[in-house]
């Protein structure tokens, strides 16, 4: 009977201990917060280290992250929303991956120069959540004209 109970407690927790996702924590490859280092190669590290499995967290503490374009790769994509300037820069590349969620826990991901923040090609189940995309400086600006004279222009 003590048997029987053991086989059948472990046949029920089974399924949620090879259900469980895989923590990676970008910070156990190098990447720190709030370093202002290009956090691109760090992230295709944790990619690759993503490939062929299911059920992967990669995990950004808390703080911010930079992405500069010099180790993006490059690749071309026609996009309908957007001009043709091609090659892109793949800030974070997700290509050929199943079954992945990048968590930021609330970071922000600060970009520098033209560049796309994410691209996910030919994947499942991908998920990005607390995430702040911003970049250091916009690559365009508005400004509304409020008053002028042949002095000065206010905006």
């Amino acid at each position: 009977m003590r048997l029987t109970c053991l086989i059948f407690t472990f046949l029920l927790a089974a399924p949620v201990a090879f259900c469980t996702p895989d923590t990676v924590n970008i910070s156990s490859y190098g990447l720190a917060p709030n370093s202002r280092e290009n956090a691109v190669p760090y992230v295709q590290k944790a990619l690759a280290a993503c490939k062929g499995r299911m059920d992967n967290v990669i995990y950004f503490p808390k703080g911010r992250y930079d992405f500069w374009p010099h180790q993006c790769k490059e690749e071309v994509y026609f996009e309908s929303n957007t001009t043709v300037c091609n090659p892109r820069r793949c800030a974070i590349l997700i290509k050929g991956l199943e079954g992945i969620m990048l968590d930021g826990a609330g970071s922000d991901f600060i970009f520098h120069d033209r560049m796309q923040p994410f691209t996910i090609d030919h994947c499942n189940n991908i998920s990005i959540k607390n995430v702040n995309i911003d970049w250091e400086i916009p690559l365009l600006t508005d400004a509304e004209v409020v008053d002028t004279n042949p002095d000065f222009i206010d905006i």
